[in-house]
């Protein structure tokens, strides 16, 4: 077979397999086509029995999506503030992921926080996260303590959690 035939055999095969993938079981999607195929080679042709490497590039491209809500969060951050998180900045970082969580829950979602090192607190109990700033005060303040209770804190994190379980916010 021609390697001109080949490499149009290979572009045909990609464009043949874009009306499967459209067609694939896909959400609710806002126009006609869940995905579209498109394929282009590095070079249209080449010389009978020389040598080169061709590429075929593949672009798959989703169609866009209609909005969907998703299921309202019940959150507890529990975050270990023991004297081993005070090395390499752990603590710093475990505060600025939280900070991050914290900004982006929908206001209809629930959190709670609460810190452990030998001892459990409850800094912020279950709230609207529409609270942000309450959040951000509470995680701010949050500073490196003595040994570790991972399972009092845990255990702290699934009350707060059970506290509002099912209620709106």
């Amino acid at each position: 077979m021609h390697t001109h035939t080949t490499l149009g055999l290979i572009s045909a095969l990609a464009l043949a397999l874009a009306p499967a993938l459209a067609h694939s079981s896909a959400p609710s999607v806002t126009d006609s086509s869940a995905l579209t195929l498109t394929s282009a080679l590095s070079h249209g042709a080449i010389l009978e029995g020389g040598s080169r490497e061709v590429f075929l590039h593949l672009n798959l491209r989703g169609g866009e999506m209609a909005p969907v809500k998703r299921p309202r969060l019940n959150l507890a951050l529990v975050i270990d503030r023991s004297g081993s998180m005070a090395s390499d900045r752990k603590l710093e970082f475990a505060k600025s992921a939280a900070l991050r969580l914290a900004g982006r829950l929908a206001d209809d979602d629930w959190l709670s926080i609460v810190t452990y090192d030998n001892t459990v607190q409850v800094v912020v109990p279950t709230q609207p996260a529409s609270h942000r700033e309450v959040f951000r005060s509470a995680i701010d303040a949050i500073q490196t303590g003595g040994s570790t209770n991972l399972f009092g804190g845990m255990m702290a994190g699934f009350q707060q959690v059970q506290r509002v379980r099912g209620k709106p916010a």
